[in-house]
């Protein structure tokens, strides 16, 4: 039976998932008209087939945690929002069942339809030990295929993405050895004294937790999507500044994160805020793996009156700081020191359940999607498969106890989406919609 070690990243996200923060993100297809219900099914089988972490399960052997092929198949559970409405939560997506990956694979799909109103939502709900950001891309685009082709809106000769499975070993690789990191420890040593040592301030004090009635438990989304217009300026904004997309978008984040604190929640403290951001980790050699967790993890750190200065002044700061990163390859310190905490029994848990607030919050951005999907397209560039039109995609990001919010960004058919995911036992649902529309001011300028 086909078995492997669970890598670095898979283990901790493993070890961090909890019964109140499950670590547990979702992409989501939106779409315009009724999916048809048997191609629907027979395209998320195929689907799984093509990815074994999607049939595996955990399993502990010793000290190590080990994924092997299980014999439970993830489940499809489809939801009419008008007669279930009591599967739903308050913003009308799907209540997740916690997945436990020791017992069953790490996918449940919800299938959200509404007749009377004509669309459909299709929610990949993934465990974070089985997918990153482009790991459950991968999963969608392949459904959109395999669904393309059944109802005849693909032709059988369009080709799906070749994987090779053969090097799926290779996913766990750090790129450093720890002789590597000592060798480049004049760049590493501010990164590693700020992944162990150095705190933020949570967003929102545990404090605040509410407790009354109204209070919700878990998390909830808010999201907004600008125009092709609108995203169109936002990349010439980078442009004209010699900036990445991602730096502007990162600048924007903060300084919404400030304003909203400043604005909303009357928060006169101060403090560092900490944003975390995951950083794909797939290099040529491992660039055509199927699904899995191929990523690692950076913290951008910055004081709060350091926010309140212009854009201008905040974005060159963001801008070099990421470059910097980038050229002295500091994606690789967090996964060494997760090399080194898993050399001693319980070091990583015990890191994990730290009463320390490791991140303020969460921005993750997973760029262009579907670009070179070859399907039929509108006028607006959205995917039409026979009866349905793809009109958006969103993405969401689990939180961990004390950071607060996580943000997803993703770009479709030119138009950008952004998908706040907030602890709704401390932030309420009139301040998440402000807080969006703190951001989508930042982000338009």
């Amino acid at each position: 039976m086909t078995s492997y070690t669970l890598s670095l990243f898979e283990e901790y996200m493993f070890l961090d998932d909890t019964s109140s923060y499950p670590m547990e993100p979702t992409t989501t297809l939106i779409f315009k008209g009724l999916l048809e219900p048997n191609a629907c099914r027979d395209a998320f089988d195929q689907t799984v087939d093509r990815h074994f972490l999607l049939r595996a399960t955990v399993s502990r052997r010793g000290r190590k945690l080990r994924w092997q092929e299980s014999a439970a198949r993830p489940e499809l559970i489809t939801l009419d929002s008008d007669a279930n409405a009591e599967a739903l939560d308050a913003t009308g997506a799907p209540i997740f069942a916690k997945l436990d990956i020791t017992v069953e694979p790490g996918l449940r799909v919800y299938c959200l339809y509404n007749a009377r109103e004509n669309w459909t939502r299709l929610y990949f709900h993934f465990h974070h030990s089985v997918a990153d950001g482009l790991g459950m891309s991968l999963v969608m685009s392949d459904w959109l295929l395999f669904y393309g082709r059944l109802v005849g809106a693909l032709p059988l000769t369009v080709p799906g993405r070749v994987y090779s499975a053969d090097r799926f070993a290779q996913r766990g690789a750090v790129g450093w050895t720890f002789v590597e990191y000592l060798k480049y420890y004049f760049h590493t040593w501010r990164t590693t004294l700020q992944h162990i040592a150095v705190y933020p301030r949570p967003l929102v004090s545990e404090r605040a937790r509410r407790t009354s009635e109204a209070a919700r438990s878990g998390s909830l989304t808010r999201s907004f999507t600008l125009t092709r217009a609108e995203t169109s300026a936002c990349v010439r904004r980078a442009k004209a500044v010699g900036a990445t997309v991602n730096d502007v978008l990162l600048t924007d984040f903060l300084r919404a994160n400030e304003r909203w604190l400043t604005e909303v929640r009357r928060d006169a403290r101060g403090g560092k805020l900490r944003v975390m951001i995951p950083i794909n980790m797939r290099t040529p050699e491992t660039a055509t793996l199927p699904c899995c967790d191929v990523v690692s993890t950076v913290f951008l750190d910055r004081r709060r009156r350091a926010l309140r200065r212009s854009r201008a002044e905040v974005l060159t700061g963001v801008a070099r700081e990421m470059n910097w990163v980038k050229k002295r390859e500091q994606k690789r310190v967090f996964l060494l020191i997760l090399r080194v905490l898993q050399y001693f029994p319980g070091a990583l848990r015990f890191f994990l359940r730290a009463p320390t607030c490791r991140a303020s919050t969460v921005f993750s951005n997973l760029g262009r999607l579907l670009d070179d999907f070859d399907a039929p397209r509108d006028e607006r560039g959205k995917i039409v498969l026979r009866d349905v039109t793809l009109e958006g995609i969103s993405g969401q990001s689990p939180i961990r106890r004390k950071t607060t919010t996580a943000c997803v960004t993703n770009t479709y058919a030119g138009e950008m989406n952004f998908t706040l995911c907030y602890d709704s036992g401390l932030i309420t649902d009139a301040e998440a919609q402000e807080f969006i529309r703190i951001f989508r001011e930042e982000t338009l300028g």
